[in-house]
């Protein structure tokens, strides 16, 4: 926050020096040199913001739940692979095989301090069957190696798309 402050002030600064100086001070070649430098400053103001750790929603006082951490979770399955665990535990509902359907369902999770998955539901749910069986193939995963902040294992939220489709 203090570095918007810092921003708008010399922004302000600038404003003035132009407006109240009859000879200019500085030439337009420093102005847009000065002006880089402060877009310059902001920008990594906004980066170095958006990678803190941030607290879900769902936090409650006796834990918190963080939507970003500094080391992400990890699925840590047989293989380590996310995706082939999906592609051998995924059972695709009858009836949308033999019509066809592809679909895509959105999944969001708690992955627990401890690499347990709580909290399984589906974020904008369509298709029951496709919903149930996204729910029940992520509350069946095998544990994951939790995110970190400060070198602590933490509880984070985790969102997945299950794509089902035949190819």
């Amino acid at each position: 926050m203090s570095s918007y402050l810092v921003v708008v002030i010399l922004l302000l600064v600038m404003i003035n020096i132009k407006r109240t100086s009859r000879k200019p001070r500085f030439n337009t070649d420093d102005m847009y040199a000065l002006q880089l430098i402060l877009l310059f400053v902001f920008l990594c103001s906004l980066s170095a913001q958006a990678q803190q750790p941030q607290a879900d929603p769902d936090t409650t006082p006796e834990r918190t739940v963080y939507t970003v951490t500094e080391v992400q979770p990890r699925f840590r399955g047989e293989s380590g692979n996310l995706q082939e665990y999906i592609r051998k535990n995924l059972r695709y509902p009858k009836e949308a095989l033999k019509e066809e359907i592809q679909r895509r369902v959105f999944v969001t999770f708690i992955i627990t301090e401890r690499g347990k998955i709580e909290y399984v539901h589906v974020l904008r749910p369509e298709v029951p069957e496709f919903d149930e069986e996204a729910v029940r193939l992520v509350s069946n995963m095998p544990g994951w190696i939790p995110g970190k902040v400060k070198g602590k294992s933490v509880a984070c939220r985790y969102n997945l798309a299950v794509h089902f489709s035949r190819n």
